[in-house]
């Protein structure tokens, strides 16, 4: 799997399978609009482990259009939240 990072400001953006890491704060992030369905689930949610093979993270966060929950998968916790919430808080 070929990773390829681009730098915007501390955000780094790796290729193979678009997920944000922000090194500073030790956070994995994934982007999309849901995951009611399995398929995208599956993809988005099993993705955020495989950051912690290239960075040490500490926080594992999903941002969704509407949607929030708590996942446990691999023995790490992923945050599920709705975009207006990530964009109101820290």
């Amino acid at each position: 799997m070929a990773i390829i990072s681009y730098i915007f400001d501390k955000i780094y953006v790796y290729l193979s399978n678009i997920n944000y890491t922000i090194p500073e704060v030790q956070w994995a992030m994934q982007v999309c609009y849901s995951l009611q369905d399995i398929e995208t689930r599956k993809r988005e949610i099993n993705a955020l482990p495989e950051m912690s093979r290239l960075i040490d993270v500490k926080r594992w966060i999903v941002i969704t259009k509407d949607e929030e929950e708590i996942i446990t998968v691999q023995g790490i916790t992923v945050e599920v939240f709705p975009v207006w919430r990530w964009l109101c808080s820290e």
